[in-house]
């Protein structure tokens, strides 16, 4: 796997064990400013807010990886999409990975499946 596509599993990985101030450290130093680690956790939490019974995610996936897109700016290392599964729906994030402080760090998030 792709060291950019790690660090948006990772990411993931941390937000469906509901720990978001380890979500948080894979932020990229502006978007730390800009985002909490509880506007994460409310963020993902309304995405997977279906209401009763839809249980929990039990099953996260980087679905898709990009070098090269439309939108991308100088220093964006790449782009994954990670799908968050439960036992009746699906959702997921999109990261836009850019290389930071000698390392891979989240530049941007779209919240939700496409």
């Amino acid at each position: 796997m792709k060291p950019y596509a790690q660090i948006a599993e990772q990411f993931a990985r941390a937000l469906v064990a509901g720990d978001f101030d380890a979500a948080h450290e894979f932020l990229a130093s502006n978007q730390k400013q800009r985002v909490s680690a509880a506007d994460l956790k409310e963020k993902f939490e309304s995405m997977i807010d279906y209401g009763p019974g839809y249980g929990p995610i039990i099953h996260v996936e980087v679905m898709n990886t990009l070098e090269e897109w439309r939108a991308k700016k100088e220093g964006d290392v790449g782009w994954a999409y990670v799908a968050l599964s439960g036992s009746n729906y699906c959702e997921g994030v999109a990261v836009v990975v850019i290389e930071q402080e000698g390392g891979f760090l989240i530049r941007d998030i779209e919240w939700g499946r496409p």
